[in-house]
């Protein structure tokens, strides 16, 4: 009679599941102390798990192991779940993956996964790829990122309506600033050798942790060659010490405020030891040159700008980390040539994990 009652109330009652999984560990006592019974139980457990089947519900390790005790067998949420186009989709707790075409694009919080949700709606499908494609790539741990190399690849700037579906609001001011600081450079330079000198300008900016753009052109080439002589480094066989005098050196010159954030030097540590002893040791595609871009790890203008914005951000309190660069927008515009600017291979690797405003094509 007991049983019969509990089937009744299994089909007319709504548990919660941390409820049901209370219940779960009383009936499997019981279960062990009335094997006659058994059948029955799991019959009724049965039904009350496909009643289940609706809620979109992670259940812990030990939860699942107690239901395969009782010879339960409950279907978890699956790695790659498929289902209906531009869905969030819950696969655990707060965490959702977006799936278009039947596949698994991303996973995030489920604010994040609208967001990108939103964004490839403005996109056509060549687009929506690339995009997806640079946005996995930013998501691979700095560790790990070597694996994949370098890929030299010339980008154009992107539209401003794309800017805006791509980067936000964030995005179109650190588009506008960094343009507008492109263009004040532009007036006041009478010779191109001088616009030459100091390549582009670089701006980064956060869209959570601080307000600021920070920008910065490279420190001029003419007056780091004369150091570089001096001091007897050679940018080809240059290490992490002597990247730290050149930074000593640009505080005295006044073109940067702070010195290297430990979050980079700590990046340059590693990046030192991949590009080995000759700065030829990472893998990069065929029409890239290690040489052809300083060969100097660290001290372009993006680089210099992401430092001082760790900086910033750490006297706001916030612990520094890889995954707070993804909150990282920049933004790189060439002085000469007024288009946007590609990174070159040690940029690409310091900056990892940096959304930057550039379209490939």
């Amino acid at each position: 009679m007991p049983f019969k009652a509990g089937r009744l109330v299994g089909k007319t009652v709504k548990f919660g599941i941390d409820t049901f999984t209370r219940l779960i560990a009383v009936i499997a006592y019981f279960i062990k102390n009335i094997p006659k019974h058994i059948d029955t139980l799991k019959g009724w457990i049965d039904e009350f798990i496909e009643s289940l089947a609706k809620i979109t519900r992670v259940f812990s390790d030990d939860v699942y192991k107690l239901y395969e005790k009782l010879g339960i067998t409950i279907k978890k949420v699956p790695q790659q779940p498929v289902l209906a186009s531009g869905i969030p989709v819950p696969v655990g707790d707060n965490l959702y993956a977006l799936v278009k075409e039947g596949k698994e694009v991303f996973r995030g919080s489920k604010i994040e996964v609208e967001e990108l949700a939103e964004k490839l709606k403005g996109l056509d499908d060549a687009e929506a790829k690339k995009y997806l494609d640079e946005l996995r790539s930013r998501q691979i741990p700095f560790h790990r990122v070597y694996e994949k190399g370098y890929v030299y690849d010339k980008p154009i700037i992107p539209a401003l309506d794309e800017v805006k579906i791509l980067y936000g609001d964030k995005g179109v001011e650190l588009y506008n600033t960094v343009t507008r600081q492109v263009r004040n450079f532009r007036k006041k330079s009478k010779f191109k050798n001088s616009l030459r000198d100091v390549v582009l300008v670089a701006g980064v900016t956060s869209k959570k942790y601080v307000k600021d753009i920070v920008m910065h052109t490279n420190f001029s080439n003419k007056k780091l060659n004369k150091f570089l002589s001096k001091s007897g480094i050679n940018r080809q066989t240059s290490k992490l010490g002597d990247v730290k005098k050149v930074y000593k050196y640009m505080l005295s010159e006044g073109h940067i405020k702070y010195d290297i954030h430990p979050f980079l030097e700590n990046r340059l540590k590693l990046h030192f030891e991949k590009i080995g002893e000759f700065h030829n040791g990472v893998k990069h595609s065929s029409n890239y040159s290690w040489r052809q871009t300083g060969d100097l790890p660290g001290i372009h203008a993006e680089v210099l700008s992401m430092n001082e914005l760790l900086w910033r951000i750490e006297a706001k309190g916030y612990k520094i980390s890889d995954e707070l660069l993804k909150e990282f927008i920049g933004f790189n515009r060439n002085l000469l040539r007024n288009r946007v600017m590609i990174r070159c291979g040690d940029c690409n690797f310091m900056t990892h994990g940096i959304e930057f405003i550039e379209k490939f094509i």
